[in-house]
C-alpha cells in the first residue's frame, strides 16, 4: 500500500435554502420532476398513452393520423402533411 497518497477532506456545504414557505402541492407530491427525466420513467404502456395523446393532437395540422405499425409500436403515418404528402415521423 502506498502511503504518500493521502485523503483530503472537505467541509460538506449546507444545501441552498428557500424563504418561501412549502405548499401543500408540494408536500403532498414532492419537488417537481424534469418534463424529460418524467418521460424516462415511462413504461411501455404508459409510453402507447403518451404518443396516442400527442399523435392525436396532430389532426389540426395533418389531413389523417394513422397507425402505421402494430405490435405496440408507435410509428404513425401522416398524409396531406406540411412536409409533403405521406411524411412519415
Amino acid at each position: 500500500m502506498n502511503v504518500d497518497n493521502k485523503v483530503r477532506l472537505t467541509d460538506i456545504a449546507p444545501p441552498c435554502t428557500t424563504d418561501a414557505m412549502p405548499t401543500a402541492a408540494l408536500m403532498l407530491s414532492g419537488p417537481p420532476i424534469e418534463p424529460l427525466t418524467r418521460l424516462m420513467t415511462y413504461d411501455s404502456d404508459k409510453w402507447e398513452a403518451f404518443i396516442n395523446e400527442w399523435v392525436t393532437s396532430l389532426n389540426t395540422i395533418y389531413k389523417s393520423v394513422q397507425r402505421f405499425t402494430g405490435a405496440g409500436d408507435c410509428l404513425t403515418c401522416l398524409t396531406s402533411a406540411p412536409m409533403g404528402p405521406n411524411s412519415v415521423i
